[in-house]
């Protein structure tokens, strides 16, 4: 062995072996994958046309050196990248909508709150789409934006979420609040790009990592969620030191996620919502099912028109709607109207009341003339909480008059009063000249049987209506046992 002498053109003898008596060895560490290419482009041969077993026999013959199968697979592909490829034409890559309708009504009257989550399209070709979601005054969801792109990373996000804030205004004009169910990629965009755009994570699926971790359970799961629930400080730090006094490592782990992305008492107010769940845009995934086998145009059609039919029934039930609060807002507003009966109002002058509860005598404070309660649930939502409703029977005033305008019948109309123009079909459509002709993408196999629902959790039930009946212990109807079925019953049948 010999290297260089002071970084000049000298070598120095280290070790000196006279006589080998070992055997041949064909591995070397310089025949890197870089090197490997480099030869087979010197060398003009035709690259594309060779296996890996060739261009091992073919390195092994000319140099006696012997790579691995990896080596040569990726040395082919480096080469096939660095020589020039005839012209052809382009392919697929990426489609984006937003409809004008949907965008006016979203900036009209909608609150600056958007979901945003991915699906897998069931074609030939696969592909993902990605899906920006709000929330209407009826609390239910509003489509905003799709885009189809070949697959879910920082890229395609980064893409689809600046051609989404191109389209509302971006943060000058607005600022943006968004929930997301920590998809690939997507954290990293948000941490890079958006400042001065708020982010949560969705609670259930950040409970799945956290089940992953450290395991279920009901008390473990009800202090985290309890946490998170937790609309003031004090009643968060308390849920928290419950938690660490039952497992430190899972205390450690979720304290070292910003409240502001988890935690009901570290949301800012001005979007007012207090939602916890993405479960709206996995909603509207669940809707478009149908679609998602669908070739990209035929599938854009169907959100399309189905996005138009939605738009003009709720633009008459909203024309038609007698209440001033939307039904959805108006049942939470009678839940807290039914329980604020426990809260005692003491009026302290002017606008503010100190109320106590006839039991626990738990005491906040409530401003009328600024909407605002100290459990800071009022000034989160919009809504009034029952500490406030309290206040406002004794000022024998209706609770609906401190509603926020989101949640009230204006805004709904306002919301789908914009149109989605109907368009003729394919057979009326211009032809464009200058485009060029479009490649579909390339075909990936995926790995497994091609699967048409997400998969669910060990403990998440089909059925939110329907009991399931696995590790249930079944009755023989029978000989009236437990542990088998009337059909494999090995006992003569009891007569009554």
């Amino acid at each position: 062995m010999a290297s260089k002498v002071g970084g000049k053109e000298t070598f120095r003898i280290k070790t000196l072996v006279g006589r080998h008596r070992c055997g041949r060895v064909f591995g070397n560490k310089s025949a890197t994958v870089n090197w490997i290419a480099q030869v087979l482009i010197d060398r003009f041969v035709n690259v594309a046309s060779m296996t890996a077993n060739q261009i091992i026999d073919d390195i092994k013959k000319s140099f006696s050196v012997g790579i691995t199968a990896w080596k040569a697979t990726k040395a082919k592909q480096i080469a096939l990248d660095s020589l020039p490829q005839p012209s052809f034409p382009p392919r697929f890559g990426s489609f984006y909508m937003c409809l004008d309708g949907c965008k006016q009504g979203f900036l009209g009257s909608c609150r600056p709150f958007i979901g945003v989550d991915g699906c897998h399209l069931k074609t030939t070709y696969g592909g993902q789409l990605l899906v920006a979601v709000g929330r209407d005054p009826n609390d239910q969801y509003f489509p905003l934006a799709f885009a189809v792109v070949e697959n879910e990373c920082k890229e395609t996000w980064r893409w689809f979420l600046s051609q989404l804030l191109d389209d509302i205004g971006g943060t000058e004009c607005q600022r943006w609040v968004f929930i997301s169910d920590q998809q690939k990629g997507l954290m990293t965009v948000f941490d890079e790009l958006m400042d001065g755009v708020e982010h949560r994570l969705c609670l259930r699926h950040l409970y799945n990592n956290f089940k992953k971790r450290f395991g279920g359970g009901v008390l473990i799961r009800d202090l985290m969620m309890g946490a998170a629930k937790a609309t003031y400080e004090k009643e968060w730090e308390k849920k928290m030191g419950e938690l660490k006094a039952i497992n430190t490592d899972a205390y450690n782990w979720l304290i070292a996620i910003p409240t502001k992305n988890w935690c009901k008492h570290a949301f800012n107010t001005y979007c007012r919502c207090d939602v916890l769940i993405n479960n709206l845009s996995e909603s509207f995934n669940s809707t478009i099912l149908l679609a998602r086998d669908k070739p990209i145009i035929t599938m854009m059609e169907w959100i399309r028109t189905y996005i138009m039919k939605r738009f003009a029934t709720l633009r008459e039930k909203a024309i038609t709607y007698p209440g001033v609060v939307m039904p959805r807002p108006r049942k939470r507003l009678d839940k807290e109207i039914e329980k604020s009966g426990n809260w005692i109002p003491t009026w302290a002058g002017a606008e503010k009341f100190e109320v106590t509860h006839g039991f626990t005598m738990d005491k906040f404070v409530v401003d009328l003339s600024n909407n605002s309660c100290s459990c800071y649930s009022w000034d989160l939502i919009g809504i009034p909480c029952r500490h406030a409703i309290a206040a406002i029977s004794y000022k024998v005033q209706n609770p609906e008059d401190y509603v926020h305008v989101y949640y009230k019948k204006p805004a709904y109309v306002t919301c789908y009063a914009p149109e989605i123009v109907p368009i003729n079909g394919q057979q009326m459509w211009p032809t464009s000249e200058n485009t060029p002709l479009l490649l579909p993408p390339i075909y990936k196999t995926p790995p497994g049987r091609p699967k048409k629902l997400r998969r669910r959790e060990a403990d998440e039930p089909v059925s939110h209506t329907k009991l399931s009946k696995k590790n249930s212990i079944m009755k023989c109807s029978s000989c009236k046992e437990f542990g088998h079925n009337v059909r494999s019953c090995r006992r003569k049948k009891v007569h009554n």
